[in-house]
């Protein structure tokens, strides 16, 4: 590796963090999706997607857990909210992780990776509210499931957007 390679590979991962908390944040002052419905944009995603579709899975899971703690530490959060969060990403990280292969040989789009991530997300945080909460929280699956077709589709094209405008046909390929 190049000197210096390591150290902007390094500070753009860390920008990616900063921008998933901002916009976190950001989505936090706004009301639910729907409603009644624990459902958000999920926004912050754009950047852990866009982590894992320029540089690699475990630099999309770095950003995915600073955005995951830190974000839910500087919003509050209670150890619940923490769970339901670690749950949610944990599982969007790793079936994202599990299609990045295939998106990179044309076998799937960023968009149809992000609406997996995002769909799994939802099962990761109905899982931690069955063990938490009870079977009651399956009563939010269907409307939570079916947003996460809309939700996970922007996330995934503004990451597309994204590694397009910054990310292609940059001089060091092996940032």
């Amino acid at each position: 590796m190049k000197r210096g390679t390591r150290a902007k590979r390094l500070a753009a991962i860390g920008v990616l963090a900063a921008m998933a908390l901002a916009v976190q944040y950001a989505e936090n002052l706004l009301p639910p999706i729907v409603p009644g419905v624990p459902v958000k944009l999920g926004a912050a995603n754009v950047f852990t997607l866009t982590a894992m579709m320029c540089f690699s899975i475990w630099d999309g899971l770095a950003v995915s857990a600073v955005r995951c703690t830190v974000g839910t530490l500087l919003l509050g959060g209670s150890p619940m909210a923490l769970a339901y969060s670690a749950a949610g990403c944990a599982m969007s990280w790793a079936v994202t992780a599990l299609l990045m292969k295939p998106m990179k040989r044309g076998m799937v789009t960023p968009i149809g990776v992000s609406v997996a991530g995002a769909f799994c997300f939802n099962v990761g945080q109905m899982a931690i509210g069955m063990v938490l909460v009870g079977k009651q929280v399956l009563a939010y699956s269907p409307l939570m499931g079916l947003l996460s077709i809309p939700t996970g589709a922007c996330v995934g094209l503004a990451a597309w957007i994204i590694k397009r405008r910054l990310f292609d046909g940059r001089k060091n390929a092996s940032l």
